[in-house]
């Protein structure tokens, strides 16, 4: 989910079921906007779901002509798998269609494989959240000469590129 509120003027919160997500749905959210500077190293992810809403901040701007906004972006959290994938957070779309090929689950073994769309000599770095630990860790690939790197983690904070 892409979430965008300005000047909103109050506090307010967000609950899952506002953006037509069923009660047991958990994401992982974070503010784009307080982590461009830093990229992935300066990400602060946020447990959200129905008991547990996105509360966003009043947002008033005190300059003329200048808008104070907060852009949330959310991922789905999917416990049976070893792997949460939360994408390039660098980039303003974490996980485009046109970068993203594909993403693929299991679960026995816990792993996650997804394929990733590029220039050709490109590093690629994703962020990912393993559930069982809540921890967090980034990993870089490069595009192969086929445009394309396929990245596998499986159990653990154990990845590799293909």
């Amino acid at each position: 989910h892409y979430l965008l509120a300005a000047d909103t003027g109050r506090e307010f919160k967000i609950n899952t079921s506002d953006v037509e997500e069923n009660s047991n749905s958990q994401f992982l959210a974070y503010d784009y906007i307080q982590t461009s500077g830093g990229g992935a190293h300066n990400v602060t992810l946020t447990i959200w779901n129905n008991n547990n809403p996105l509360v966003i901040p009043a947002l008033e701007s005190t300059l003329p002509g200048v808008i104070d906004f907060r852009y949330i972006i959310a991922s789905p959290v999917i416990s049976t798998v070893g792997y949460n994938f939360i994408g390039e957070v660098n980039k303003i779309v974490p996980a485009s269609y046109q970068r993203i090929r594909s993403i693929t689950y299991t679960t026995k073994p816990p792993a996650i494989s997804i394929q990733v769309n590029g220039q050709v000599s490109e590093p690629v770095t994703l962020l990912m959240y393993e559930p069982s630990t809540q921890t967090t860790f980034t990993f870089t690939c490069t595009v192969d000469s086929t445009s394309f790197v396929t990245i596998d983690c499986v159990n653990g904070n154990s990845c590799k590129c293909n």
